[in-house]
């Protein structure tokens, strides 16, 4: 006997809904990994901010008024400490880093490839931020946004940080619903959906189809 066929009707959000949640989470943690990124490349020194900061702070301190025993267009100078009084320059990146697992088995160990990590991290924050924004092969992307955050997660065990762990999951969790919705049927509002011709005609998806067993009747 043919088992009977029933429909079930699933009440589950449709491609604008699942597709504007994709586009918050990958906006949200796409701009975390993209600014952190570009911090690391500006004290790096590879954006040319410095020179531009500069002329800035030059700029401000020739609107300075003059003040008295300083000529006009100079600010009075400050006396600088002397010492043991006197501050140290504060560190930059990557020296921030090396500094943070100096005293770790890591750096003992294995310290090529945490200079190797410390060199390629900043890029492939840029990257991966980058394409998360975008939506541009977003199931690649935030694969390699998982792999990222677990090589930060890793970082944190090593010093023994554990009050960022929670911090950490919730990226990781954000990551992950970005993975589940990155087929383009729940992801057309990015690049991928533009390209592959979701973004103007959406197809509907079709019903969930069970099958029951027919039920037997009592002896």
């Amino acid at each position: 006997m043919r088992p009977s066929e029933s429909i079930a009707l699933r009440r589950e959000p449709g491609h604008l809904v699942r597709s504007l949640s994709a586009l918050l989470l990958r906006g949200a943690l796409g701009m975390i990994f993209l600014v952190a990124g570009l911090d690391k490349l500006s004290d790096m020194g590879l954006l040319g901010l410095g020179d531009a900061g500069a002329s800035v702070v030059a700029a401000q301190e020739e609107a300075l008024p003059a003040v008295e025993g300083a000529p006009a267009g100079e600010a009075a100078p400050e006396p600088e400490p002397e010492g043991e009084d006197a501050q140290p320059a504060p560190l930059r990146y990557p020296e921030t880093i090396r500094a943070m697992f100096a005293d770790t088995w890591l750096a003992r160990e294995l310290k090529p490839m945490l200079d190797l990590h410390t060199a390629l991290l900043p890029y492939a924050e840029v990257a991966v931020g980058s394409l998360l924004i975008v939506g541009l092969l977003t199931t690649l992307s935030s694969f390699a946004a998982g792999l990222l955050l677990l090589s930060l997660l890793f970082g944190l065990t090593v010093l023994g940080k554990g009050d960022m762990y929670p911090t950490m999951m919730v990226y990781m969790i954000a990551d992950v619903g970005i993975l589940w919705l990155s087929p383009v049927t729940s992801n057309y509002l990015s690049l991928d959906g533009l390209l592959f011709g979701w973004f103007w005609k959406p197809r509907e998806e079709d019903y969930r189809r069970e099958y029951e067993a027919p039920v037997r009747p009592r002896a």
